[in-house]
């Protein structure tokens, strides 16, 4: 039965931190020594390993943790209809770092033709979470420039 007074359920968002095998895989892809197979193989079990870990405690809502993306918004705008992901000249400086060469480039119609293979969605009794980020996260990484604010600059002066 669910609580409508005080102390209320609550559900965890989005990601989850990483475990050492997904990163140790991750760094070997990006360095050529694994295959996409392979890592696909790690992040499905590291997947189930999660979701296990959260039908254990009790939890509603599920999440994969995000394990499969590498950015917190790129992931998903990329698989979108219209958008293909670019390499810029350099990173974003942000918070004293820089981020990755990658950005997105609007290619056509933005559309969603397909629904990404999913383990949580193989959990018929669990209510299965995926953040997904907003339009305007797709027009800032569009037309970078030195920050965000000057992306959204950039497009109203067009």
């Amino acid at each position: 039965m669910q609580r409508t007074k005080p102390p209320y359920r609550a559900d965890h968002v989005g990601s989850l931190l990483r475990p050492a095998a997904l990163k140790k895989a991750r760094e070997q892809r990006a360095k050529g020594e694994m295959t996409p197979a392979q890592l696909k193989e790690i992040e499905d079990r590291e997947i189930e390993r999660v979701i296990g870990k959260q039908e254990e405690v009790g939890l509603q809502s599920i999440t994969d943790g995000e394990f499969r993306r590498s950015w917190w918004h790129l992931d998903f705008l990329w698989g979108l209809d219209g958008i293909e992901k670019h390499v810029m000249d350099t990173g974003i400086a942000f918070a004293a770092v820089t981020t990755r060469n990658e950005g997105l480039k609007v290619t056509g119609k933005i559309g969603f033709s397909s629904i990404p293979s999913s383990t949580i969605l193989a959990r018929p009794t669990r209510k299965p979470f995926a953040p997904l980020p907003t339009p305007a996260a797709a027009i800032c990484s569009s037309t970078r420039s030195s920050s965000p604010c000057c992306a959204i600059r950039n497009i109203a002066r067009r």
